[in-house]
């Protein structure tokens, strides 16, 4: 996956921003699911993580925090999709406890009878300001199972990730092209958006 990042192996921040923005980011997303590419997709979040660390004072205050909520999800679903299970889980339980970053939910009856989201409020106003981990916490209690499973002596066969290595050359090819395709619409839909937006001054 180094070559999408930079072409001489180094990531500058215009690359960076093009590669958070949007559309370009759910690509990325999609092209590391649809070939597997893990391994791949777990170096390239890292190594994300850490460019926007070290270039913060580059970005906007909103820039950072959203794009660090992402790439940290990201992490988790790559560790996820490898079934690296304790790792997922000492990553997790470590996001838990150091990252303060939040989502906005209503504060209405319903969120707050939930004990589960309760425990991940940070601060209250008129909206709740709920831990960005919160999305992920059904799929971390999913993990635990299977991690606990494991240890217990159980088959856990079935409840693995398939890999980049059952995917053939032509399958790998043909999940590209695909992506290619939408990626070039959703580009063109874009670009109609954009020039509109111009010509009526929005």
């Amino acid at each position: 996956m180094k070559p999408y990042l930079a072409t001489n192996g180094k990531l500058d921040i215009e690359r960076y921003r093009k590669i958070m923005s949007y559309p370009l980011w759910g690509f990325f997303c999609q092209a590391v699911h649809a070939t597997r590419s893990y391994e791949e997709g777990l170096e390239c979040g890292r190594l994300l993580v850490d460019f926007t660390k070290d270039n913060a004072d580059s970005l906007s205050e909103t820039e950072h925090t959203r794009n660090l909520k992402a790439l940290y999800r990201f992490v988790l679903s790559m560790l996820d999709s490898l079934d690296r299970w304790d790792e997922y889980l000492t990553t997790w339980e470590t996001m838990r406890a150091t990252l303060s970053f939040t989502d906005n939910y209503p504060k209405n009856e319903w969120n707050l009878r939930d004990p589960n989201l309760r425990a991940f409020i940070l601060r209250e106003d008129a909206q709740l300001h709920v831990h960005f981990l919160w999305p992920t916490f059904e799929r971390k209690l999913i993990i635990e199972r299977k991690r606990d499973r494991e240890r217990r002596g159980k088959k856990v066969g079935h409840l693995l990730h398939k890999q980049k290595s059952d995917l053939s050359p032509e399958d790998t090819r043909q999940r590209m092209e695909s992506l290619t395709v939408k990626m070039i619409y959703v580009e063109k839909v874009m670009a109609l958006i954009d020039l509109a937006r111009r010509q009526t001054g929005l």
